[in-house]
């Protein structure tokens, strides 16, 4: 047997009768969102800012690759492990991490925001934070000075071995040219400049390397001694007002879906019961059939009726044959 559709129209004249439900379940709704807005106020946050230096700017949209570098060591252990220790109680790094915030509003600024359960505890928490990190920056850059100078000490090294080698492989060519190539000290002098030829090319090899890592540590010490810095201290962060409209309306919406639901849920079990109850007598009898085809309400209302007085309250009225 088909299911019937859903009577929309006798559904929403149901509702349409329950205005004053409908109001009461709106404003319901409205002062539950009204009460969600005051009792849970947006929480305390603060945003601090930090210079990069300009060698993070690459002239290409979106942030560089060095700048998503700094927001990755911004969220490190090393820069919250001691930020954590400025309030009490004090936060380790991976609970601190969780209320840290960092984008880059360009490519060679820095902003740290952080939520607490004070603005004073999430301004010196934002605070701490750009000051570690300065920090952090700073000791990297003796790291990458004495590295450099690693570098350049062994890259001194190698030269002077170049250098060294050199010279035996002119001092050897010089006696190549007056011995004869098969008489023994040709043939001693020969392997010796086949092996400092050999041991040349491996030092060069070994310098140019060194060389390359030079190059790569002036550049990171260039950017982590220029210009990074504390640009602007912890700032409240302003929260706007445009979550009361937007919860009061989805508590009034709520309260309206609530009806419309149950309405809905009504009307569908009410065509259902009537539905079951059809069935079997329109199977069964023809006339039931017919009846149900047609209901009793667009039967023309002067045919098959007749007046007759009730027994015992002598009420006329009208009854069907």
């Amino acid at each position: 047997m088909e299911e019937q559709p859903l009577d929309l129209r006798a559904t929403f004249k149901a509702i349409a009768g329950h205005r004053l439900l409908v109001l009461a379940l709106v404003l319901l709704g409205l002062s539950a969102g009204i009460a969600y807005v005051v009792t849970t106020p947006p929480v305390p946050e603060a945003r601090s800012l930090v210079l990069l230096p300009p060698s993070a700017i690459t002239g290409n949209p979106g942030p560089s690759p060095y700048t998503q570098t700094q927001q990755i060591i911004v969220t490190s252990t090393p820069v919250l492990s001691p930020a954590g220790s400025v309030v009490s109680p004090p936060l380790d790094a991976i609970t601190l991490r969780e209320h840290v915030t960092v984008t880059a509003p360009s490519q060679d600024v820095l902003q740290i925001a952080v939520q607490a359960s004070t603005l004073g505890k999430a301004e010196r928490l934002a605070n701490a934070i750009a000051t570690n990190y300065v920090a952090y920056m700073a000791g990297t850059a003796n790291s990458s000075e004495q590295l450099l100078t690693q570098l350049q000490d062994q890259a001194a090294q190698l030269t002077d071995q170049v250098l060294a080698v050199q010279k035996q492989i002119d001092a050897a060519q010089a006696r190549l040219a007056v011995e004869p190539p098969t008489s023994p000290a040709g043939e001693r002098d020969t392997n010796l400049f086949n092996t400092l030829r050999t041991e040349q090319e491996q030092l060069s090899v070994e310098l140019e390397n060194v060389n390359t890592q030079i190059v790569n540590a002036e550049v990171t010490t260039a950017q982590a001694t220029s210009a990074t810095r504390v640009l602007e201290r912890a700032e409240p962060v302003p929260h706007s007002d445009d979550r009361i409209p937007v919860v009061v309306m989805l508590g009034a919406l709520a309260g309206s879906h609530w009806l419309v639901r149950d309405r809905l849920d009504v009307g569908q079990a009410l065509q259902e019961s009537k539905r079951l109850e059809e069935a079997p007598r329109a199977q069964q009898d023809p006339l039931a059939r017919r009846s149900v085809e047609r209901p009793p309400s667009l039967v023309p209302a002067h045919r098959g009726r007749r007046r007759r007085r009730c027994g015992r309250c002598a009420t006329v009225g009208f009854f069907w044959r």
